[in-house]
C-alpha cells in the first residue's frame, strides 16, 4: 500500500505472525522484500522522500503485534 500526502510517499507492508515471538521476523521479511523488489524505486520518479514502514498482525492476538518504519 502507498500512502501520499505532505509530498512524501509512505509504502506500507503487513505481515502475518504466528505469535509475538515472531514478529521481528516477519519485520525483517517485510523489509527485505520491499528493497529487493525496488518499491522505494518505484516512486523515486516523482522526487518525494519514500519511507518504509512495516506492520505485524498476530493470528493468535488478531492485534497489530508490532511497527517499524525506515527511510527509503
Amino acid at each position: 500500500m502507498v500512502v501520499r500526502t505532505g509530498g512524501q510517499a509512505f509504502i506500507l507492508e503487513f505481515k502475518m505472525a504466528a505469535s509475538a515471538d515472531g514478529a521481528a521476523t516477519a519485520l525483517e521479511t517485510a523489509f527485505t522484500q520491499m528493497r529487493a523488489r525496488g518499491y522505494a524505486n518505484r516512486d523515486h520518479y516523482r522526487q518525494e522522500p519514500v519511507h518504509l514502514a512495516a506492520g505485524v498482525c498476530g493470528r493468535a492476538a488478531r492485534n497489530l503485534l508490532e511497527v517499524r518504519g525506515s527511510n527509503g
